[in-house]
């Protein structure tokens, strides 16, 4: 669909009635991004006019425009009383504090069309908490809400579980950056043990100790919701890692866990991996800004050697050091689970650089790292770009704010000059010079284009095999669904595949007398030229597996 963006363009109210003048001819779905440009209460006013006689946007960000106010916010509520299209609405920073949250909250009671809000970092302390909330009771729309960073501690999130009592369309709830503590947090967890619709609950950052991870904890033993939980940010220590551990034994729902600064060290880094091992959901992992050094490294280590669910790790800012990052390369040199990779700012050095290497050079399911900030040089980025040209499987990677130089770059687009699979690189550094930046730039765009190439190449070649296979007596659907887990070169290999798969469920296709086997060989001689020249024996050898098929 059609998307615009205005985004930090900082224009004036003209400039606004500009774009405004642009957009009304627009008749298709877009999203409307309007952020951080100082709009005010005029901008707002008109913007709000056109809206009302638009009727295919859907996505509409007006944040970080804090000079919008009092009448421009009434502006925007009248424009939501009538409005049937806008779904998704971020006012976030943009200075809605008491009059206009009351103003906002009065519309929402009876909106039926809005259900992803953003109201963040609006500076709400508790009364206007519990006005917000006194809204969420009525309303039945809003399935996404971000009400994070607003100043409320406790009483704002007393008010906050009075409503989720009765709210029964909220899945996802992020209530990051304010002060709710372990008492607010006990009041939440209150709620979460009868309700059925949270699925992402976000707490970090909230001044939250060991009493409150007790509280949280004790909830998810038996609650069966919540797949995403961040509790980064918080205060939980070593003493709160045990009581996770327990969690991890027992939980079976939670897929995507945030755990990042939260003190846990060496010693909670064994709690962690312990509960761990038993657990087979978690699939997304950041245990990032823990300072669990070299020593804790290995404990994740041994967690690595069994684990085959974790597929993304985010290890970053934890000390590990060229020996923790040695003692991590060795087991992932054997992983085949592990695809995203974030080992940032660990002063791994040229030494921790270097076993990056040897594991790049064998590992074949890491597609994306993240290597900034770790204070190699010119030799480690040699070392890394030794392994990058055999390793087929990195797409993405960062070694940004590192110390080599020009050198360094150099030798990275001489990777980027034979690997076509590396689509996305941040070199960024003060030490390298805009020239090469340029130049790793330009081979990027060659590589992307590459890849759409091939892309491209293989959808047809996908379609033909679909057809061909079909064609032989194979279900359409069953094809389909194996090309798009399988790279398949041509139609020998996929026959080959589709007779391993009749083995495990019912046949699909009879078995091949002679015409057929002869109509696989013509067809094998078709796609592996291109060109068919049949004479008259060619077509009789054709036209008898016609008969049968």
């Amino acid at each position: 669909f059609f998307f615009v963006s205005i985004f930090f363009c900082l224009f004036s109210f003209g400039w606004t009635m500009a774009w405004i003048e642009k957009l009304r001819n627009l008749d298709e779905r877009q999203e409307l991004d309007l952020s951080g440009n100082e709009i005010d209460n005029d901008g707002c006013r008109e913007l709000c006019r056109l809206l009302k006689m638009n009727t295919t946007i859907t996505t509409l960000n007006i944040s970080n425009n804090e000079n919008i106010l009092d009448r421009g916010c009434r502006s925007l509520c009248r424009l939501l009383k009538t409005n049937t299209t806008i779904t998704t609405l971020d006012v976030s920073n943009s200075g809605f504090e008491d009059e206009e949250c009351r103003a906002l909250c009065e519309v929402l009671k009876t909106n039926r069309t809005i259900t992803a809000l953003d109201v963040s970092n609006n500076e709400w302390e508790d009364g206007e908490c519990q006005v917000f909330c006194e809204a969420l009771k009525t309303n039945t729309t809003i399935t996404r809400l971000n009400i994070s960073g607003n100043d409320f501690d406790a009483e704002g999130c007393q008010s906050l579980s009075e409503a989720l009592k009765t709210n029964t369309t909220i899945t996802a709830l992020d209530v990051s950056n304010n002060y709710i503590g372990n008492r607010g947090c006990r009041t939440l967890c209150e709620v979460l043990k009868t309700n059925t619709t949270i699925t992402t609950l976000d707490v970090c950052d909230n001044e939250i100790g060991g009493k409150g991870c007790r509280s949280l904890c004790e909830v998810l033993k038996t609650n069966t919701t919540i797949t995403a939980l961040d509790v980064g940010s918080n205060e939980f220590g070593p003493k709160g890692s045990r009581t996770l551990c327990e969690v991890l034994k027992t939980n079976t729902t939670i897929t995507t866990l945030n755990i990042s600064r939260n003190g846990f060290g060496a010693d909670g880094s064994g709690w962690l991996c312990d509960g761990l091992k038993k657990n087979t959901t978690i699939t997304t992992l950041n245990i990032s800004n823990n300072e669990i050094g070299a020593n804790g490294c290995r404990e994740w280590c041994e967690l690595l050697k069994t684990n085959t669910t974790i597929t993304t790790l985010n290890i970053s800012s934890n000390y590990l050091g060229a020996e923790g990052c040695r003692s991590l390369s060795e087991v992932l040199k054997t992983d085949t689970t592990i695809t995203t990779l974030d080992v940032f700012s660990n002063d791994i050095g040229d030494d921790g650089c270097r076993e990056l290497g040897k594991l790049l050079k064998t590992n074949m399911t890491v597609t994306t790292l993240n290597i900034s900030s770790n204070r190699f040089t010119d030799d480690g980025c040699q070392s890394l770009c030794e392994a990058l040209k055999t390793n087929t499987t990195i797409t993405t990677l960062d070694v940004s704010g590192n110390t080599f130089g020009d050198d360094g770059c150099r030798w990275l687009c001489e990777v980027l000059k034979t690997n076509t699979t590396i689509t996305t690189l941040d070199v960024f550094s003060y030490a390298v010079s805009i020239e090469w930046v340029d130049e790793v730039y330009q081979l990027l765009l060659q590589n992307k284009e590459a890849v759409k190439a091939e892309a491209a190449k293989q959808k047809s070649v996908d379609e033909e095999l679909v057809g061909l296979a079909t064609a032989m007596g194979y279900d359409r659907d069953l094809v389909r669904n194996l090309l798009q887990t399988r790279s398949v070169p041509d139609i020998n290999s996929l026959l080959d595949l589709l007779k391993e798969s009749e083995q495990t469920s019912s046949p699909v296709a009879p078995e091949e007398d002679n015409a057929t086997k002869d109509f696989r060989w013509v067809l094998s001689v078709k796609y592996d030229t291109n060109e068919v020249e049949w004479e008259d024996g060619e077509c009789q050898v054709f036209c008898e597996a016609l008969k049968t098929n």
